[in-house]
Protein backbone atom coordinates (compact mmCIF):
# COMPACT_ATOMS: atom_id res chain seq x y z
CA UNK A 1 0.00 0.00 0.00
CA UNK A 2 0.93 3.66 -0.35
CA UNK A 3 2.25 4.91 3.01
CA UNK A 4 1.64 8.27 4.61
CA UNK A 5 3.08 9.87 7.68
CA UNK A 6 0.96 9.96 10.83
CA UNK A 7 1.30 12.55 13.57
CA UNK A 8 4.98 12.91 14.53
CA UNK A 9 6.51 12.43 17.97
CA UNK A 10 9.37 14.81 18.73
CA UNK A 11 12.23 13.68 20.93
CA UNK A 12 13.52 17.00 22.20
CA UNK A 13 16.75 15.50 23.47
CA UNK A 14 18.16 14.62 20.04
CA UNK A 15 15.56 16.28 17.79
CA UNK A 16 14.87 13.01 16.02
CA UNK A 17 11.56 12.49 14.24
CA UNK A 18 9.69 9.26 14.81
CA UNK A 19 7.02 8.33 12.27
CA UNK A 20 4.69 5.39 11.93
CA UNK A 21 3.58 4.16 8.51
CA UNK A 22 -0.14 3.49 7.95
CA UNK A 23 -2.28 2.56 4.95
CA UNK A 24 -4.84 4.84 3.32
CA UNK A 25 -7.80 3.48 5.26
CA UNK A 26 -6.11 3.93 8.61
CA UNK A 27 -4.92 7.38 7.61
CA UNK A 28 -8.50 8.42 6.82
CA UNK A 29 -9.73 7.11 10.16
CA UNK A 30 -6.98 9.01 11.95
CA UNK A 31 -8.45 12.14 10.44
CA UNK A 32 -11.87 11.22 11.85
CA UNK A 33 -10.34 10.57 15.27
CA UNK A 34 -8.54 13.90 15.33
CA UNK A 35 -11.64 15.78 14.20
CA UNK A 36 -13.76 13.92 16.78
CA UNK A 37 -11.58 15.27 19.56
CA UNK A 38 -12.02 18.84 18.32
CA UNK A 39 -15.77 18.53 17.81
CA UNK A 40 -16.30 16.85 21.17
CA UNK A 41 -14.33 19.53 22.99
CA UNK A 42 -16.30 22.29 21.27
CA UNK A 43 -19.65 20.62 22.02
CA UNK A 44 -18.87 20.25 25.72
CA UNK A 45 -17.56 23.81 25.86
CA UNK A 46 -20.83 25.15 24.44
CA UNK A 47 -22.93 23.06 26.83
CA UNK A 48 -21.01 24.34 29.82
CA UNK A 49 -21.26 27.95 28.62
CA UNK A 50 -25.03 27.65 28.26
CA UNK A 51 -25.40 26.03 31.67
CA UNK A 52 -23.41 28.85 33.29
CA UNK A 53 -25.43 31.48 31.45
CA UNK A 54 -28.69 30.00 32.74
CA UNK A 55 -27.27 29.56 36.25
CA UNK A 56 -27.60 25.78 35.98
CA UNK A 57 -25.22 23.47 37.74
CA UNK A 58 -25.32 21.04 34.85
CA UNK A 59 -26.49 20.73 31.26
CA UNK A 60 -30.27 20.11 31.29
CA UNK A 61 -31.86 20.63 27.84
CA UNK A 62 -35.36 21.21 29.25
CA UNK A 63 -34.11 24.08 31.42
CA UNK A 64 -31.85 25.60 28.77
CA UNK A 65 -33.95 25.42 25.62
CA UNK A 66 -37.52 25.68 26.92
CA UNK A 67 -38.34 28.92 28.74
CA UNK A 68 -41.75 27.50 29.73
CA UNK A 69 -39.98 24.49 31.29
CA UNK A 70 -42.11 22.20 29.18
CA UNK A 71 -41.11 19.93 26.33
CA UNK A 72 -42.99 19.99 23.04
CA UNK A 73 -44.71 16.90 21.71
CA UNK A 74 -42.72 17.24 18.47
CA UNK A 75 -39.53 17.54 20.52
CA UNK A 76 -40.23 14.09 21.95
CA UNK A 77 -41.45 12.41 18.78
CA UNK A 78 -38.70 13.77 16.51
CA UNK A 79 -36.13 12.08 18.74
CA UNK A 80 -37.19 8.75 17.25
CA UNK A 81 -35.66 9.89 13.96
CA UNK A 82 -32.46 11.20 15.54
CA UNK A 83 -32.13 12.65 19.01
CA UNK A 84 -28.68 14.03 18.27
CA UNK A 85 -30.16 16.06 15.41
CA UNK A 86 -32.78 17.50 17.79
CA UNK A 87 -30.02 18.68 20.10
CA UNK A 88 -27.95 20.19 17.31
CA UNK A 89 -30.97 22.18 16.15
CA UNK A 90 -30.92 23.94 19.50
CA UNK A 91 -27.14 24.33 19.64
CA UNK A 92 -26.40 25.19 16.02
CA UNK A 93 -25.79 28.95 16.43
CA UNK A 94 -22.76 28.08 18.57
CA UNK A 95 -21.27 25.27 16.51
CA UNK A 96 -18.75 25.24 13.65
CA UNK A 97 -20.97 24.28 10.74
CA UNK A 98 -21.23 24.86 7.03
CA UNK A 99 -23.78 26.05 4.48
CA UNK A 100 -26.75 27.90 5.91
CA UNK A 101 -25.71 27.11 9.48
CA UNK A 102 -23.22 29.73 10.67
CA UNK A 103 -21.25 29.90 13.88
CA UNK A 104 -22.06 32.54 16.50
CA UNK A 105 -20.81 33.32 19.97
CA UNK A 106 -22.64 31.82 22.95
CA UNK A 107 -24.03 35.14 24.18
CA UNK A 108 -27.72 34.60 23.37
CA UNK A 109 -30.04 31.65 23.41
CA UNK A 110 -30.15 29.69 20.14
CA UNK A 111 -32.96 30.30 17.69
CA UNK A 112 -33.57 27.86 14.86
CA UNK A 113 -33.70 29.46 11.43
CA UNK A 114 -36.89 28.79 9.53
CA UNK A 115 -36.20 27.28 6.14
CA UNK A 116 -38.46 27.80 3.14
CA UNK A 117 -39.86 24.30 3.66
CA UNK A 118 -40.75 25.12 7.26
CA UNK A 119 -42.37 28.41 6.25
CA UNK A 120 -44.46 26.72 3.58
CA UNK A 121 -45.56 24.04 6.03
CA UNK A 122 -46.61 26.69 8.57
CA UNK A 123 -48.63 28.58 5.96
CA UNK A 124 -50.49 25.39 5.01
CA UNK A 125 -51.42 24.79 8.65
CA UNK A 126 -52.63 28.38 9.00
CA UNK A 127 -54.72 28.09 5.86
CA UNK A 128 -56.31 24.90 7.19
CA UNK A 129 -57.14 26.59 10.49
CA UNK A 130 -58.75 29.58 8.79
CA UNK A 131 -61.00 27.22 6.85
CA UNK A 132 -62.80 26.34 10.11
CA UNK A 133 -62.53 29.72 11.86
CA UNK A 134 -65.68 31.79 11.27
CA UNK A 135 -64.48 34.92 13.04
CA UNK A 136 -61.10 36.19 14.19
CA UNK A 137 -61.23 38.21 17.40
CA UNK A 138 -58.23 40.33 18.32
CA UNK A 139 -57.55 40.43 22.06
CA UNK A 140 -54.85 42.64 23.54
CA UNK A 141 -52.63 40.79 26.00
CA UNK A 142 -50.37 42.60 28.43
CA UNK A 143 -48.83 39.85 30.55
CA UNK A 144 -47.81 36.27 29.86
CA UNK A 145 -50.74 35.30 32.12
CA UNK A 146 -53.05 37.13 29.70
CA UNK A 147 -51.61 35.23 26.76
CA UNK A 148 -52.06 31.87 28.46
CA UNK A 149 -55.63 32.80 29.45
CA UNK A 150 -56.51 33.47 25.81
CA UNK A 151 -55.00 30.10 24.83
CA UNK A 152 -57.15 28.37 27.47
CA UNK A 153 -60.26 30.10 26.18
CA UNK A 154 -59.49 29.13 22.59
CA UNK A 155 -59.00 25.49 23.60
CA UNK A 156 -62.31 25.37 25.46
CA UNK A 157 -64.27 27.18 22.72
CA UNK A 158 -62.92 24.83 20.07
CA UNK A 159 -63.62 21.68 22.09
CA UNK A 160 -67.15 22.90 22.80
CA UNK A 161 -67.62 23.51 19.07
CA UNK A 162 -66.39 19.97 18.37
CA UNK A 163 -69.03 18.54 20.73
CA UNK A 164 -71.61 20.31 18.59
CA UNK A 165 -70.41 18.37 15.54
CA UNK A 166 -67.96 20.86 14.02
CA UNK A 167 -64.42 20.25 12.82
CA UNK A 168 -61.76 22.31 14.61
CA UNK A 169 -58.07 22.72 13.90
CA UNK A 170 -54.93 23.94 15.70
CA UNK A 171 -56.05 23.02 19.23
CA UNK A 172 -53.40 23.77 21.84
CA UNK A 173 -53.15 21.33 24.74
CA UNK A 174 -50.88 20.73 27.73
CA UNK A 175 -50.43 17.68 29.91
CA UNK A 176 -48.29 15.13 31.68
CA UNK A 177 -47.95 12.38 29.05
CA UNK A 178 -48.44 8.83 30.27
CA UNK A 179 -48.14 9.94 33.92
CA UNK A 180 -44.57 11.18 33.48
CA UNK A 181 -44.34 14.32 35.60
CA UNK A 182 -42.74 16.49 32.93
CA UNK A 183 -45.08 18.97 31.29
CA UNK A 184 -45.56 18.60 27.54
CA UNK A 185 -47.25 21.01 25.14
CA UNK A 186 -48.60 20.48 21.65
CA UNK A 187 -51.03 21.61 18.97
CA UNK A 188 -53.51 19.12 17.51
CA UNK A 189 -53.97 19.67 13.79
CA UNK A 190 -57.58 18.55 13.52
CA UNK A 191 -60.25 17.08 15.80
CA UNK A 192 -63.78 15.97 14.97
CA UNK A 193 -66.59 14.37 16.99
CA UNK A 194 -68.78 11.83 15.23
CA UNK A 195 -71.95 11.44 17.28
CA UNK A 196 -73.07 8.42 15.25
CA UNK A 197 -69.98 6.47 16.27
CA UNK A 198 -69.64 8.22 19.61
CA UNK A 199 -65.93 8.89 19.25
CA UNK A 200 -63.38 11.57 18.52
CA UNK A 201 -61.27 11.47 15.35
CA UNK A 202 -57.82 13.03 15.72
CA UNK A 203 -55.95 13.83 12.53
CA UNK A 204 -52.37 15.03 12.04
CA UNK A 205 -51.42 16.72 8.76
CA UNK A 206 -47.97 16.05 7.34
CA UNK A 207 -46.73 17.82 4.21
CA UNK A 208 -44.27 16.19 1.81
CA UNK A 209 -41.90 17.76 -0.71
CA UNK A 210 -42.02 14.60 -2.79
CA UNK A 211 -45.09 12.65 -3.85
CA UNK A 212 -43.97 9.51 -2.03
CA UNK A 213 -45.11 8.44 1.42
CA UNK A 214 -42.51 8.46 4.21
CA UNK A 215 -40.59 5.38 5.31
CA UNK A 216 -41.12 3.32 8.43
CA UNK A 217 -38.73 5.39 10.57
CA UNK A 218 -40.59 8.64 9.93
CA UNK A 219 -43.92 6.95 10.50
CA UNK A 220 -42.80 5.81 13.96
CA UNK A 221 -42.29 9.42 15.04
CA UNK A 222 -45.65 10.43 13.58
CA UNK A 223 -47.37 7.59 15.43
CA UNK A 224 -45.82 8.59 18.76
CA UNK A 225 -46.91 12.19 18.20
CA UNK A 226 -50.56 11.16 17.78
CA UNK A 227 -50.44 8.83 20.78
CA UNK A 228 -49.14 11.70 22.89
CA UNK A 229 -51.98 13.95 21.74
CA UNK A 230 -54.58 11.29 22.53
CA UNK A 231 -53.20 10.63 26.01
CA UNK A 232 -52.93 14.33 26.91
CA UNK A 233 -56.35 15.28 25.51
CA UNK A 234 -58.10 12.34 27.17
CA UNK A 235 -56.55 13.32 30.51
CA UNK A 236 -57.98 16.84 30.18
CA UNK A 237 -61.47 15.92 28.97
CA UNK A 238 -61.83 13.01 31.42
CA UNK A 239 -60.81 15.16 34.40
CA UNK A 240 -57.55 13.37 35.22
CA UNK A 241 -55.55 16.61 35.03
CA UNK A 242 -56.36 20.23 35.81
CA UNK A 243 -54.93 23.28 34.05
CA UNK A 244 -54.01 24.74 37.46
CA UNK A 245 -51.35 22.04 37.76
CA UNK A 246 -49.41 23.58 34.88
CA UNK A 247 -49.18 27.18 36.08
CA UNK A 248 -46.28 26.84 38.53
CA UNK A 249 -44.27 24.75 36.06
CA UNK A 250 -44.69 27.43 33.38
CA UNK A 251 -43.78 30.20 35.87
CA UNK A 252 -47.27 31.73 35.62
CA UNK A 253 -48.89 33.47 38.61
CA UNK A 254 -52.26 31.97 39.42
CA UNK A 255 -53.18 35.04 41.49
CA UNK A 256 -52.47 37.45 38.61
CA UNK A 257 -55.64 39.42 37.65
CA UNK A 258 -56.36 39.29 33.95
CA UNK A 259 -56.36 42.55 31.99
CA UNK A 260 -59.56 44.37 31.06
CA UNK A 261 -59.40 43.28 27.41
CA UNK A 262 -59.05 39.60 28.35
CA UNK A 263 -61.82 39.84 30.96
CA UNK A 264 -64.03 41.48 28.35
CA UNK A 265 -63.26 38.66 25.91
CA UNK A 266 -64.31 36.14 28.58
CA UNK A 267 -67.58 38.02 29.05
CA UNK A 268 -68.25 38.14 25.30
CA UNK A 269 -67.66 34.39 25.16
CA UNK A 270 -70.49 33.93 27.69
CA UNK A 271 -68.27 32.37 30.35
CA UNK A 272 -68.25 35.03 33.06
CA UNK A 273 -71.10 33.44 35.05
CA UNK A 274 -69.39 30.06 34.89
CA UNK A 275 -66.15 31.23 36.48
CA UNK A 276 -65.88 31.07 40.25
CA UNK A 277 -64.43 34.37 41.50
CA UNK A 278 -63.75 35.95 44.90
CA UNK A 279 -67.10 37.26 46.28
CA UNK A 280 -65.29 40.34 47.60
CA UNK A 281 -63.98 41.13 44.10
CA UNK A 282 -66.52 39.57 41.72
CA UNK A 283 -65.39 41.64 38.73
CA UNK A 284 -61.75 40.52 38.99
CA UNK A 285 -60.81 37.27 37.30
CA UNK A 286 -57.42 35.74 38.03
CA UNK A 287 -55.59 33.25 35.86
CA UNK A 288 -55.96 30.55 38.50
CA UNK A 289 -59.73 31.04 38.68
CA UNK A 290 -60.02 30.83 34.91
CA UNK A 291 -57.79 27.74 34.66
CA UNK A 292 -59.75 25.87 37.32
CA UNK A 293 -63.11 26.81 35.78
CA UNK A 294 -61.99 25.82 32.26
CA UNK A 295 -60.89 22.41 33.57
CA UNK A 296 -64.31 21.85 35.15
CA UNK A 297 -66.09 23.01 31.98
CA UNK A 298 -64.01 20.66 29.81
CA UNK A 299 -65.07 17.70 31.93
CA UNK A 300 -68.67 18.90 31.66
CA UNK A 301 -68.57 18.62 27.89
CA UNK A 302 -68.55 14.84 28.36
CA UNK A 303 -66.40 14.28 25.31
CA UNK A 304 -65.50 10.63 24.74
CA UNK A 305 -61.86 9.49 24.59
CA UNK A 306 -60.13 9.78 21.23
CA UNK A 307 -61.06 6.64 19.31
CA UNK A 308 -59.34 7.04 15.94
CA UNK A 309 -55.87 8.37 15.11
CA UNK A 310 -55.16 9.38 11.52
CA UNK A 311 -52.17 10.81 9.64
CA UNK A 312 -52.87 12.58 6.36
CA UNK A 313 -49.98 13.17 3.96
CA UNK A 314 -50.26 16.05 1.48
CA UNK A 315 -48.03 17.21 -1.33
CA UNK A 316 -46.58 20.51 -0.20
CA UNK A 317 -46.76 22.31 -3.52
CA UNK A 318 -49.99 21.03 -5.09
CA UNK A 319 -51.99 20.26 -1.95
CA UNK A 320 -52.87 16.81 -3.28
CA UNK A 321 -53.64 14.18 -0.65
CA UNK A 322 -51.03 11.42 -0.96
CA UNK A 323 -52.57 9.08 1.55
CA UNK A 324 -54.32 8.71 4.92
CA UNK A 325 -53.12 6.11 7.41
CA UNK A 326 -54.71 4.90 10.65
CA UNK A 327 -52.54 4.58 13.76
CA UNK A 328 -53.11 1.81 16.31
CA UNK A 329 -52.74 3.16 19.85
CA UNK A 330 -50.02 1.24 21.71
CA UNK A 331 -49.88 2.59 25.26
CA UNK A 332 -47.06 0.36 26.46
CA UNK A 333 -44.77 1.27 23.56
CA UNK A 334 -45.58 4.98 23.76
CA UNK A 335 -45.04 5.12 27.52
CA UNK A 336 -41.63 3.48 27.11
CA UNK A 337 -40.54 5.80 24.29
CA UNK A 338 -41.67 8.93 26.13
CA UNK A 339 -39.87 7.86 29.29
CA UNK A 340 -36.65 7.26 27.37
CA UNK A 341 -36.91 10.64 25.62
CA UNK A 342 -37.50 12.51 28.87
CA UNK A 343 -34.27 11.08 30.28
CA UNK A 344 -32.46 13.21 27.69
CA UNK A 345 -34.58 16.33 28.23
CA UNK A 346 -34.02 16.12 32.00
CA UNK A 347 -30.25 15.82 31.56
CA UNK A 348 -30.06 12.24 32.82
CA UNK A 349 -28.22 11.03 29.72
CA UNK A 350 -26.60 12.36 26.54
CA UNK A 351 -28.45 12.65 23.24
CA UNK A 352 -28.46 9.47 21.20
CA UNK A 353 -27.83 9.41 17.47
CA UNK A 354 -28.75 6.78 14.90
CA UNK A 355 -27.42 3.24 14.85
CA UNK A 356 -25.01 2.32 12.10
CA UNK A 357 -27.81 0.44 10.31
CA UNK A 358 -29.71 3.73 10.01
CA UNK A 359 -26.75 5.84 8.95
CA UNK A 360 -28.57 6.62 5.70
CA UNK A 361 -30.46 9.24 7.71
CA UNK A 362 -27.25 11.26 7.99
CA UNK A 363 -27.19 11.91 4.25
CA UNK A 364 -29.78 14.71 4.46
CA UNK A 365 -28.74 16.06 7.86
CA UNK A 366 -27.34 19.60 8.05
CA UNK A 367 -25.09 18.61 10.95
CA UNK A 368 -23.40 15.52 9.53
CA UNK A 369 -20.03 17.29 9.24
CA UNK A 370 -19.96 18.29 12.92
CA UNK A 371 -21.82 15.37 14.48
CA UNK A 372 -19.87 13.78 17.33
CA UNK A 373 -22.15 10.73 17.37
CA UNK A 374 -21.53 10.05 13.67
CA UNK A 375 -17.75 10.33 14.04
CA UNK A 376 -17.84 7.87 16.96
CA UNK A 377 -19.86 5.38 14.92
CA UNK A 378 -17.41 5.58 12.01
CA UNK A 379 -14.47 4.89 14.30
CA UNK A 380 -16.11 2.19 16.42
CA UNK A 381 -17.26 0.26 13.33
CA UNK A 382 -13.89 0.60 11.65
CA UNK A 383 -12.34 -2.61 10.26
CA UNK A 384 -8.90 -1.34 11.28
CA UNK A 385 -7.52 -3.90 13.71
CA UNK A 386 -4.48 -2.05 15.01
CA UNK A 387 -4.28 1.69 15.52
CA UNK A 388 -0.97 3.53 15.43
CA UNK A 389 0.33 3.68 19.00
CA UNK A 390 0.68 7.45 18.83
CA UNK A 391 -3.14 7.77 18.61
CA UNK A 392 -4.23 4.92 20.87
CA UNK A 393 -4.55 6.91 24.10
CA UNK A 394 -6.30 9.87 22.46
CA UNK A 395 -8.70 7.60 20.56
CA UNK A 396 -9.81 5.69 23.65
CA UNK A 397 -10.50 8.99 25.41
CA UNK A 398 -12.54 10.48 22.55
CA UNK A 399 -14.69 7.43 21.84
CA UNK A 400 -15.48 6.64 25.46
Amino acid sequence: PRYKMASPIFNLSDVELEVEAVDDETFELLGHATELGTLQYELEEVKQALAIRKNQGSYVPLELFRSSRSVTVSGISSGLWCEQQVEYRHLHPYLRTSGEWSRRSAEGMPVQRRTEVMKEGASIHLRKELETTHEIVEVETITKEDKYAVELLNTYIKLKSIKNGNIEREIRINGYPFDHMTLATGIIDQLQYCSGEGMLFLLELKTRKSRSLPGVEQKRGNALQLMLYKNMLDSLTQGRTNHCQFLDVMCLKSSMPLSFSVSEHISESGLTDQITTNPQHPHIITLGQLANSISVLLTGLELPPVGTLLVQYEHQFSGDVLGVESILFDEEWARKEVGFSLQYWLGERDARGVDIEESWKCGSCQFKDVCVWRKKQIIERSPVKKWPQVFTDQLSTNVS
